[in-house]
């Protein structure tokens, strides 16, 4: 789910109530969740960059919040997100994406990507490696239009590590792949809160997605 919110948006809160009962009800491994803060006057605040500005304006976001499951039928309201992961859940997907090899060095800050990838078609795609962020602590302005101060914003997505758009892969049914990135963690991100997002996608939409904290 990519989840296009903003801090000055008081209907994003429920929509992030919306993706947490997902994530309870079919398991935090099979629902993916990625906050994307970007530039929207009057609705935006410190936690948008440049990325998520690029991914509002490509995907035409005008309102918030709005959001995606699995890039299937455009920008939907957060209401409409559990029947699309229902339907999407009920599929199976060609593609096994594994970041169980992935690591973390304390000393460099630097995180070790490692995408293990096996499908049981021939396919062309694309690889998409995000970095998320959970559990910052900041303002947030709720439906009643207060504005709480100590609101935690979760998987909020921080940067790209392979490009905005990720980076071209042909699998060959049957055949294991391996690709690995590095990424150094700025020092202004707490890494225990950090995770790894990757997932492959085509002209169809998301085709299978991992993430390790």
């Amino acid at each position: 789910i990519e989840d296009f919110t903003g801090m000055l948006c008081i209907n994003c809160p429920d929509a992030a109530t919306v993706v947490t009962q997902l994530q309870d009800y079919y398991g935090h491994d099979r629902v993916i969740a990625v906050a994307i803060h970007g530039d929207m006057p009057g609705l935006s605040g410190p936690l948008k960059n440049d990325l998520g500005t690029e991914y509002f304006r490509y995907w035409g976001v005008q309102m918030l919040p709005t959001g995606m499951v699995d890039r299937k039928g455009g920008l939907k309201h957060h209401s409409d997100w559990m029947d699309t992961t229902d339907e999407r859940l009920k599929m199976e997907s060609p593609v096994k994406l594994s970041l169980e090899n992935s690591t973390y060095n304390e000393d460099t800050r630097s995180i070790t990507v490692q995408v293990q990838a096996l499908a049981g078609v021939d396919l062309t795609a694309k690889l998409q490696v995000w970095i998320t962020e959970s559990n910052i602590k900041s303002f947030q302005k709720m439906p009643d239009g207060s504005i709480n101060t100590n609101y935690v914003h979760n998987h909020v997505l921080r940067d790209a590590v392979n490009g905005e758009w990720g980076e071209d892969v042909t699998f060959e049914a049957g055949v294991a792949q391996q690709v690995t990135y590095t990424y150094e963690v700025p020092e202004t991100w707490n890494a225990e809160n950090l995770a790894v997002v990757a997932f492959v996608y085509n002209e169809g939409g998301v085709v299978q997605v991992e993430e390790k904290a």
